[in-house]
C-alpha cells in the first residue's frame, strides 16, 4: 500500500493524492499539491495524481512522486482524457502504482473532486463514484493486508452513512462534508504541521483537519465530520432495527416521520440528504411507540459514536436546535418520490439496513394520505 520510498527524514506518513481539476478545480489541484508538497518534511512518502483540465474541456492525467528535494520522479506524459470520460481506471491504476514498494508507516488516501451524489449512475460527468473508489482501494488493500489509515474526502455531499457504509474495511477513518466543500478546500499542510511528523496516528490527523474547518469564506451552513469507520456496522445494524420498527406500524409512524423530517438539518442539490443522527433524535423523542423510540435511540447514540471530529460552520445555530445534528448525512428527500435503481442497486446501506424499502413504504403511505385528503377535499366541495 505505501508509496516507494522516497528518501524523506522524520516522517511516518505515506500521502497518496488523486487532484481531479475538472469543472473549474485546477487552481484547487494545485493548491493541494503545492500544500503537500510543503510538508514533505512530515511525510515518509508522496505521491500525486492530478486531472488537468485545458480551456476547451479536454483533459488529461499526469502523475508524479515527490523527492526529499521537491523535485518530481516517476513523472509520466500527460495521458489525455476524453471529455466525460470517467476516471475509474486511471484511479486504480495510480493506486496500484503508488502502492508499489514497502513502507511501515500510515497511509492517508486524499481525493480531491466534485461529488456526484448517493442516487448519480457512478461514472456520471466523468467522475468514478464511490463504489469505484472502494473497488480500487479494496484491491491495494488486498495486497497489502493493511487498510488505509484515512480516507480523505475533499468533495461536496461525502459524509453519509451510505459512503461509510462502502468504505468500512477499507479505512479505520474517514474525513467529508455532509454539504458543500468549499473552494480552495481544505488546509492539510497545517493540519500535518499541527500534529507533527512521528507517532501521530490516524484521530491525531482527523481532529487536526477537521476542527480547522473551512477558510473559504462562505461556511455559513457548511459542515466538516472525522468518521471511524470501524463503528459503522454498529449504526447500520441499529438503522435496520429502527426500520423495521417503522415499517411495522406505518400509518402510526409516518405522520411522525414526516414532521420529523422536516424538522431536521439536510444538505445536497435539491436538500436529499437528511442528517441521520439529527432526524434519528428527533424520532427518539417523538416515536408513537416504545419499541421506535428505542431503536432511533440506539440509533442516534451510534451515529454519534462513529463521529469522532466534528465542525459546524457558523450559520448552523446548533445551540438552539432540539437535537444538535451529526454531521452525517443519509438520502430522505424531503419529496414524495421512486427510489432510484442506482441507490438501491450499487450501494450496500440501502439493502443491508432496508432503507430503501423503508423510503418506498414511507411514500407510498404518504400518497395515500394526499389521495384521501384529495378526495375528502372533493367530495365536500
Amino acid at each position: 500500500m505505501v508509496v516507494a520510498a522516497t528518501g524523506y527524514a522524520g516522517g511516518t506518513w505515506s500521502v497518496v493524492a488523486h487532484l481531479d481539476g475538472r469543472g473549474g478545480l485546477c487552481e484547487a489541484a494545485r493548491g493541494y499539491a503545492e500544500q503537500l508538497t510543503a510538508v514533505r518534511g512530515h511525510l515518509a512518502n508522496l505521491a500525486i495524481q492530478m486531472v488537468r483540465e485545458a480551456p476547451d474541456g479536454t483533459a488529461s492525467v499526469v502523475r508524479w512522486k515527490v523527492t526529499a528535494g521537491g523535485g518530481h520522479s516517476g513523472l509520466n506524459r500527460p495521458e489525455p482524457l476524453p471529455v466525460g470520460e470517467s476516471t475509474a481506471e486511471p484511479l486504480r491504476t495510480f493506486v496500484e502504482w503508488a502502492g508499489q514498494g514497502a513502507g511501515e508507516g500510515p497511509v492517508l488516501f486524499l481525493y480531491l473532486g466534485h461529488g456526484v451524489g448517493l442516487t448519480a449512475e457512478q461514472g456520471r460527468d466523468g467522475i468514478p463514484g464511490i463504489r469505484a473508489l472502494r473497488q480500487a482501494l479494496e484491491a491495494e488493500v488486498g495486497d497489502s493486508g493493511r487498510l488505509y489509515e484515512v480516507v480523505a474526502l475533499d468533495t461536496c455531499f461525502g459524509a453519509s452513512l451510505e459512503t461509510a457504509y462502502e468504505l468500512r474495511g477499507v479505512a479505520r477513518y474517514l474525513t467529508a462534508a455532509p454539504g458543500l466543500m468549499d473552494s480552495p478546500g481544505l488546509n492539510w499542510r497545517e493540519a500535518f504541521e499541527r500534529q507533527g511528523s512521528a507517532g501521530a496516528g490516524g484521530l491525531s490527523l482527523v481532529r487536526a483537519v477537521v476542527r480547522q474547518g473551512m477558510d473559504g469564506g462562505r461556511a455559513d451552513r457548511r459542515a466538516l465530520v472525522g468518521v471511524d469507520l470501524g463503528r459503522t456496522e454498529e449504526a447500520v445494524a441499529a438503522a435496520k432495527r429502527l426500520v423495521a420498527a417503522l415499517r411495522d406500524d406505518m400509518g402510526r409512524c409516518g405522520p411522525v416521520v414526516a414532521l420529523v423530517r422536516s424538522r431536521t438539518l439536510d444538505w445536497g442539490e435539491r436538500d436529499e440528504l437528511c442528517d441521520m443522527g439529527q432526524w434519528a433524535a428527533g424520532m427518539a423523542a417523538n416515536g408513537p411507540t416504545s419499541l421506535v423510540q428505542e431503536a432511533a435511540e440506539a440509533t442516534a447514540q451510534a451515529l454519534e459514536a462513529m463521529v469522532v471530529a466534528r465542525w459546524m460552520g457558523r450559520g448552523l445555530d446548533t445551540e438552539n436546535m432540539a437535537h444538535p445534528p451529526s454531521g452525517v448525512g443519509v438520502f430522505f428527500p424531503p419529496s414524495l418520490e421512486k427510489v432510484p435503481t442506482s441507490y438501491n442497486g450499487q450501494l450496500g446501506f440501502p439493502r443491508t439496513a432496508g432503507w430503501a424499502t423503508f423510503l418506498t413504504d414511507y411514500w407510498d403511505w404518504a400518497r395515500s394520505e394526499l389521495l384521501g385528503t384529495i378526495r375528502e377535499t372533493s367530495a365536500v366541495g
